[in-house]
Parts: structure tokens; C-alpha cells; sequence
């Protein structure tokens, strides 16, 4: 059936295409010629509203050409939010480029000063630099699940975990929307064991000890993922503990992958923040990261790691991503994402990529979302308490 609808789609498109050339032909080079209008789609008995608007999108999306969007890093997400895109709606040409919310939204802002509009959806995390851009310079368009969520697979509240007006990000739920969600996985911070013993450090309360001084790399706290675990663990451990580990003088990077090659050829004995994915990535390249070790007691939360759904104001092919995010958000790309990233989708109808830290019903209930805006008062302390150590 979805293969069906899909062909007719595309047919559909492709009629759309060449009745405008037709158009073109027969007087599109006269100034005075007056456009005319698209018929209104209107449901049918044989077709329903849905479907209109589904095949009316498409046919639009495939005049528009393309579709851009960013996501964070990591080979996992490339194949999960590329693969098979361009195979399913030929005609629409998917722009995909890795980039870290705290370098992005600065982008953003300075090119809509300009009048450049470059970007239309936007996989990722919530920050402060996020926050700050969606309401100080308007770079966020409203997720209206109306008019966003076509596919009935998609637009289905009873296929989200939660619900679908579970896992806002933003207070007033209009700009950004967890896809994935997970339980603190304990996989942020890591140590050499070719360096420092169980014995000598086996948890995140001990990275105050004042004996790790100049030990510990840690990644920016200024946004994205390792803001968002360190934040939380200075709520769980509290103040004294922060400073310490600030005490510690940790080596600040920018880079995911730099950070993790350091610890892996004992250049750093300690990193903190260390992104899961990249670590996976590693993996799959054949390095032996056996003398690597997690550090038990990570403060728990609930994650949506670096995806959420969110939309950018002014975006310059609205059709082609609504195309793109009913795509990504269908059963079969989600499992590719669960499969892939690997992660834990919101789809209840696809088979979990990480099942020990799928939340339960009472997860739900007792975490709270590390990226959630309703925690800006505490992002905003811890912010300014690691100023100049972890941000600079």
C-alpha cells in the first residue's frame, strides 16, 4: 500500500511538473499574464483529506527541489536521517550537515540580519544558546502537529511514548519536540585504566579529589549535550563538588572526536561529557577500547540526546520539510534511527537500539528532561558558576 501511494505520488508530481511547463509554453513569458491558481485539493470518497494534502505537499516539495537540514555529528545519525530519502522522493534533492547547536544558532541569527534564510529543519538539542536564539531572535517557527504530522502513522498519538504532547523541550511547546528519549545511560564520563585503577577511581562523586589536577579534558559546557550532564550532575552533587572538579583545572576542547583520541592514547587520563555516539563510532572502526571504563553513579535524568524536532522561522522549503520530517518520524526510519544511531525512539512500535535504558512508566513520572527548559533557572547558575573553566 505505501509503496502504491508513493508511485501515485510521484506520478501526481510529475503531471504537476509538466502542466507548468505546459503553462510556461503557452504565455509564462508575459509580464501581464495573470498566475493561475492551484485547484483547492478536496477529499473524495476513494481518496481522504490526509492523502490530498499528503500528495499536494509532495507534488509542492518536488517544485521546491530541496530540503536542509542539521543534525549533531556521528556516522550513526548520517545513514539514520539521510539514508533513503532521496530514493523515496526523487525530485528533492537532502542537504545534511553535522553541526553543534552552539556553533549553528550564532550562524542563524547573523544571516537573518542579512536576510538570508538557509536552513529549514533542525535535529538537535536545546541549550542555552538555543533558548536564547529562539526567543531573542525569532529562529524558531511553531511545530503545529496539525499541520506538520500528515502521514496518519506519524500524526497517531497512541504510537508515542508518553503521548504526543509528551517531551517538550521549550515552556510553551511550540518549538522543540524529543523524538528519542532515554535514562541517564552512565556513559558520560570515562577513564583510562592504563592510567588510573578501579581502586584509585571508579566514580563521578570522587572527580573533585583534588589528586586529579590537571587529569581531566572535558568538552565545552557552553551548550549542546555536556552542558546539559554536567549541569545535572552539579544539581545531584551540589556546589562544593562542582568546585572542586573546577579546581581540578580540566583541559577545555570543542571537539567530541579529539577529546576521545587523547584518552584513548593516554594523552588525558580522565574525560568528562564524552558523547556516547562518537564512542560507538570508534568501535565500529576496529579500535580496541578495552582499557577504557565508565565511571559508575552518573546522576540520572532523561535524555533526548541530540534529537529533537525543531523548525527554523523563514525556512526557504517548507513543503519539502514537511515532507522530510514525516519521513524521518514513520516506523520504518525510526527503527533505522533505533538501529543505527543507536537510540530509543518514541515510537512504541518500533524495537528499542539501547533496551537497558528504555525509560519505564515510572521514569516518565521521576526523571526530569535534562535539556527541558523549565531547568533555566538552574542552567543559567550553573552557567555562570563554570564561567571561564568549562565555558570560555
Amino acid at each position: 500500500m505505501k509503496a502504491f501511494r508513493l508511485r501515485k505520488t510521484i506520478l501526481l508530481a510529475t503531471l504537476v511538473a509538466l502542466f507548468s511547463l505546459v503553462l510556461a509554453a503557452c504565455g509564462g513569458d508575459d509580464p501581464t499574464a495573470t498566475p493561475i491558481p492551484a485547484e483547492d485539493p478536496t477529499p473524495t470518497a476513494e481518496q481522504p483529506a490526509w492523502e490530498v494534502t499528503w500528495d499536494a505537499t509532495v507534488a509542492a516539495a518536488i517544485e521546491e527541489g530541496k530540503v536542509v537540514v542539521t543534525s549533531c555529528g556521528g556516522e550513526g545519525r548520517r545513514i539514520a536521517m539521510t539514508d533513503g530519502f532521496e530514493a523515496a522522493y526523487p525530485g528533492i534533492t537532502l542537504e545534511h550537515s553535522p553541526i553543534n547547536s552552539r556553533d549553528l544558532w550564532p550562524r542563524v541569527v547573523t544571516e537573518a540580519k542579512l536576510g538570508q534564510h538557509n536552513f529549514d529543519v533542525r535535529i538537535g538539542g536545546a541549550d542555552t544558546t538555543t533558548f536564547s536564539a529562539m526567543y531573542t531572535n525569532n529562529t524558531h517557527a511553531v511545530l503545529d502537529f496539525d499541520e506538520w504530522f500528515i502521514l496518519p502513522e506519524v500524526r497517531d498519538p497512541d504510537v508515542w511514548l508518553g503521548g504526543m504532547d509528551f517531551g517538550w523541550l521549550d515552556k510553551g511547546h511550540q518549538f522543540a519536540w524529543s523524538i528519542p528519549l532515554t535514562t541517564s545511560a552512565g556513559e558520560g564520563f570515562w577513564v583510562n585504566r592504563n592510567l588510573i585503577s578501579e581502586a584509585e577511581l571508579s566514580s563521578v562523586s570522587q572527580l573533585s579529589d583534588p589528586k586529579w589536577k590537571g587529569q581531566i579534558v572535558s568538552l565545552s559546557s557552553e551548550g549542546g549535550g555536556a552542558q546539559n550532564t554536567m549541569m545535572m550532575q552539579m544539581i545531584g552533587y551540589g556546589d562544593e563538588w562542582m568546585q572542586g572538579v573546577l579546581d581540578n583545572e580540566p583541559i577545555l576542547l570543542r571537539d567530541h572526536r579529539a577529546q576521545l583520541e587523547g584518552l584513548i592514547r593516554g594523552q588525558y587520563a580522565i574525560a568528562t561529557t564524552v558523547d556516547a555516539n562518537e564512542m560507538r563510532d570508534f568501535r565500529a572502526e576496529g579500535l580496541d577500547l578495552t582499557h577504557l571504563d565508565n565511571l559508575a553513579d552518573e546522576i540520572g535524568s532523561l535524555s533526548n540526546a541530540c534529537e529533537s524536532l525543531q523548525l527554523h522561522a523563514g525556512m526557504p522549503h517548507p513543503n519539502a520539510a514537511k515532507v522530510y520530517v514525516n519521513w524521518l518520524l514513520s516506523q520504518d526510519q525510526q527503527q533505522k534511527w533505533n538501529d543505527n544511531i543507536p537510540t530509543n525512539s518514541r515510537r512504541i512500535d518500533t524495537t528499542p537500539g539501547r533496551p537497558t535504558i528504555y525509560p519505564s512508566a515510572a521514569d516518565l513520572e521521576n526523571f526530569r528532561l535534562s535539556q527541558d527548559e523549565t531547568l533555566s533557572v538552574e542552567r543559567e547558575r550553573f552557567s555562570a558558576f563554570v564561567q571561564g573553566v568549562l565555558i570560555k
